[in-house]
């Protein structure tokens, strides 16, 4: 029984050779890609948020939801504007030198005039106001969500 499996055993000695023998030059190719990958790497980035960084820079994409968020968050400050105080100042000074001559004498006289107003004005209530600020915040949520959409497919 130990004559017959002899030339099978020595078939899968074989076999496991040449595994080994294929597994050591495949190994020995990927560390080479490995090390020649990594010295490319470093020098171009040190680490990997370098290389994130670079990316946020250069991707298109990313730049246009970047672009499309900033303006998109501004529509909040610009619905609240109109429910803010308005306040309006206005001033006004006049001098008239006057110069007469009554009865024979000669008379000289200054009128000074000074005007001040101050005006502020409040929204008590405006429903469309309002409704303004609503979906401008709904939108800044959707605009955050799409930027971190953005950031995430960029680490992708």
């Amino acid at each position: 029984m130990g004559g017959s499996n002899r030339p099978r055993d020595a078939a899968l000695l074989n076999t496991f050779k040449m595994d080994v023998k294929m597994n050591k030059n495949l190994m020995s190719v990927c560390l080479g890609l490995v090390l020649a990958g990594g010295a490319a790497q470093s020098a171009t980035a040190d680490d990997l948020l370098q290389i994130y960084d670079l990316a946020k820079r250069n991707d298109p994409t990313y730049g246009a939801a970047f672009a499309q968020y900033n303006a998109d968050i501004e529509k909040s400050p610009q619905a609240w504007s109109g429910v803010l105080p308005q306040v309006s100042a206005y001033g006004e000074a006049s001098q008239n030198d006057i110069d007469r001559v009554f009865n024979g004498v000669p008379d000289t006289f200054t009128n000074d005039t000074y005007v001040y107003s101050l005006n502020l004005k409040q929204t008590i209530f405006d429903n469309a106001k309002f409704n303004a600020i609503s979906q401008a915040d709904a939108l800044v949520a959707k605009a955050e969500a799409d930027f971190n959409n953005a950031a995430d497919d960029l680490i992708l």
